[in-house]
């Protein structure tokens, strides 16, 4: 019994990234949506553009109207939001979150600085 709890102790324990193992170390706003159409406008949008992948979500680093930004999808219903934002808090430097609304993502004069 000893073993196969050490054993589950151990798997968990590579599961979970510790907090200084972030793929960059740049303070970031988080753009967190719901609409994947909404995030592929805020994507083209983006320079400098990095992917990662952590535990089957797309994260995409860049830099949108010159801040340093990580977009990714939230899912569906707010635990899956939950987790996802969690992931993100545990994996990514941010600063602040940004839950933006279709219109303001597809609406030139909506600057991401107005947000």
């Amino acid at each position: 019994m000893r073993g196969v709890v050490a054993a589950v102790v151990a798997t968990a324990a590579t599961m979970a990234a510790p907090a200084h193992d972030l793929p960059d170390d740049v303070a970031r706003i988080a753009i967190v949506s719901a609409f994947a159409p909404e995030l592929a406008l805020l994507r083209h949008e983006l320079s400098g553009v990095a992917l990662y992948s952590l535990n089957g979500v797309e994260f995409v680093t860049g830099t949108l109207q010159r801040r340093e930004v990580v977009l990714f999808l939230s899912g569906i219903s707010v635990v899956n939001a939950a987790m996802t934002m969690q992931l993100a808090l545990d994996h990514f430097d941010i600063e602040r979150i940004v839950f933006p609304a279709s219109r303001a993502a597809s609406t030139p004069r909506c600057a991401l600085a107005t947000w």
